[in-house]
C-alpha cells in the first residue's frame, strides 16, 4: 500500500480543522481589512503608486491567480477574471487556510485562498513580472525581503518512528519551496552582481 503523507498534511489535517470548525469565517478577516480604510474599496490595482504584484489561489480551478497593473489590463479571459478591486485582491491573497475558511469574492465562482499556496516566497515571481511585463532590465532590481520565518527543524532521533518521519517530510514542503524560489531570484541577481537581501526570523521546529 502507498500512502501520500504529502496529500496527508496538506489535505487531510486542513479539512479535519475545518470540520471540526476551528477556521474563522472569511468575512471576519473582510471586515478587518475594510474597518482599517487603508485600501479604498473603490480602488483598482491600476490606482496603486508603484507596480504592484499579488497572488492568490482559486480552489475550484485549481489555478493561481497573479494580479498585476499588467495582468488587470492584458489579461481578459473572463474564466480568470484578474479585474476585481485592489481591496478584493488583498483579501484574496490574505485569506490562509490556517485562520480562515475560503472566501468567496462577487463575481467570481471559485472561493480564494492565500497567496502562499501558489508562491511560499513571491519575490521570484514578482521579479519575472517586471523583468518580462513591465520591461525592467534586471541589472536595475534590487530584492529585500522582510518579515519571513524561516523554521529550521530540530535533529530527527535514529528512533523516530514511521508516522513521525512522515509528517516531519511532509513539513518541509512548504520551506523547500521556499527557499528554492528564493535560491532562483538571488541566482538571477548574481548574473548582474547583486544581491537578495533577506531579513527573517529564526524559529526552531520541534
Amino acid at each position: 500500500m502507498v500512502v501520500d503523507f504529502a496529500l496527508f498534511y496538506w489535505a487531510v489535517i486542513p479539512l479535519v480543522n475545518y470540520l471540526l470548525g476551528n477556521l474563522r469565517e472569511s468575512s471576519v478577516l473582510k471586515d478587518a481589512l475594510d474597518k482599517s480604510g487603508f485600501i479604498p474599496k473603490d480602488f483598482s490595482i491600476l490606482n496603486a503608486l508603484v507596480p504592484t504584484f499579488i497572488t492568490a489561489w482559486a480552489i475550484n480551478d485549481r489555478t493561481p491567480r497573479f494580479f498585476s497593473q499588467y495582468s488587470f489590463k492584458n489579461w481578459n479571459d473572463p474564466k480568470f477574471n484578474h479585474t476585481m478591486s485592489l481591496n478584493n485582491m488583498v483579501l484574496a491573497s490574505a485569506d490562509t487556510p490556517y485562520y480562515f475558511k475560503p472566501v468567496m469574492i462577487e463575481g467570481h465562482k471559485s472561493p480564494f485562498i492565500s497567496g502562499d499556496n501558489v508562491a511560499q516566497s513571491p519575490a521570484l515571481y514578482a521579479m519575472l513580472n517586471d523583468i518580462q511585463n513591465n520591461g525592467v532590465d534586471k541589472e536595475d532590481i534590487r530584492i529585500v525581503s522582510i518579515g519571513a520565518i524561516n523554521e529550521e527543524s530540530s535533529a530527527i532521533s535514529k528512533n523516530t518512528g514511521l508516522v513521525n518521519w512522515a509528517v516531519r517530510l511532509a513539513s518541509l514542503n512548504a520551506p523547500v519551496k521556499r527557499h528554492t524560489m528564493d535560491y532562483f531570484a538571488n541566482q538571477v541577481l548574481r548574473e548582474e552582481y547583486h544581491a537578495f537581501h533577506k531579513f527573517e526570523i529564526q524559529m526552531t521546529v520541534a
